[in-house]
């Protein structure tokens, strides 16, 4: 692994970086995840949800939260237009979630528990979140799941 010094910053991946002649340019990574609020928890439905919350993420630090109701209902427009690349919820309707696939956002359902961890984990580099699976999670939802993701990039 090559750590390449920039400023206060140390990148130590190739993808964080690209050459500009004999310097360096730096490229944060930026991510913004979604989550449905219900109490300041995880809203039992994405579908209803009235309250998004969409926190930003840049280099593994939370930068920014803001919240958002969904435009006219149409929570996959919503997310689209915030920028959103990650949904986490806790139940979601198959449509909609194939909605939001094709529009480019990863969805990770079955998740339960207050917002701000989950987040704050998510940025951590935790991706599963399986500390949060809500109870009867299993391995088949996974597993159909799974399934579900690689038929979506088969077809893109």
């Amino acid at each position: 692994m090559q750590v390449i010094s920039h400023g206060s910053a140390a990148i130590d991946t190739v993808d964080q970086a690209f050459f500009v002649g004999t310097r360096v340019a730096y490229v944060p990574v930026v991510m913004k995840i979604a989550i449905p609020v219900w109490n300041d928890w995880v809203s039992p439905v994405f579908d209803v949800a009235k309250r998004i919350r969409v926190t930003e993420v840049i280099d593994g630090t939370i930068h920014s939260k803001s919240e958002h109701e969904p435009e006219n209902g149409d929570h996959a427009a919503t997310l689209s237009n915030l920028g959103v690349d990650v949904l986490v919820c806790a139940a979601i309707s198959p449509d909609l979630e194939k909605m939001l696939w094709d529009k480019g956002v990863e969805v990770i359902s079955d998740t339960c528990g207050p917002v701000a961890m989950i987040a704050e984990a998510y940025a951590n580099g935790d991706k599963t979140l399986r500390r949060f699976h809500s109870p009867g999670y299993s391995d088949s939802r996974r597993r159909h799941r799974e399934a579900f993701e690689r038929e979506r990039r088969r077809s893109n």
